[in-house]
């Protein structure tokens, strides 16, 4: 499911990610191996189904829950600093909704020295939404 996030029609990305998210934590080791292809088109829907599946997981108890959101958290984490605005600006929009205050601030220094508009822009919508 996850190779469909790289097909040509968006119907059939759309659909994808919202399968790779309903697989939860089952999807984050398919993700990660996704993100480290080359040449794909659906890495900003893996990065965002990767902190869409981590917020699912934040209210757990579990161990292996709180083992899985951090290993979603940190491949998240790595794109904070991508060169590309698109994964950047996913990237920011789901480590914001996944973080506590202390990860915000990270974000929000981060941000005073973005000069992208994509990335400003997505930081910018996380940030009306409040906390969804």
């Amino acid at each position: 499911v996850v190779s469909q996030l790289n097909d040509p029609m968006f119907s059939v990305r759309a659909s994808a990610w919202e399968a790779v998210v309903g697989y939860g934590k089952r999807a984050i080791s398919p993700l990660s191996d996704y993100l480290h292809q080359e040449k794909v088109v659906g890495k900003g829907l893996a990065i965002n189904a990767l902190g869409r599946i981590a917020k699912s997981l934040s209210d757990s108890s579990l161990t292996s829950d709180k083992d899985a959101r951090r290993k979603a958290l940190n491949i998240i984490d790595d794109y904070l600093g991508s060169d590309d605005p698109t994964l950047r600006s996913e990237a920011v929009a789901a480590m914001y909704r996944n973080s506590n205050k202390k990860g915000r601030f990270r974000i929000e220094a981060q941000m005073e020295e973005e000069y992208d508009p994509v990335v400003k822009a997505a930081y910018a919508r996380v940030l009306r939404e409040g906390d969804k």
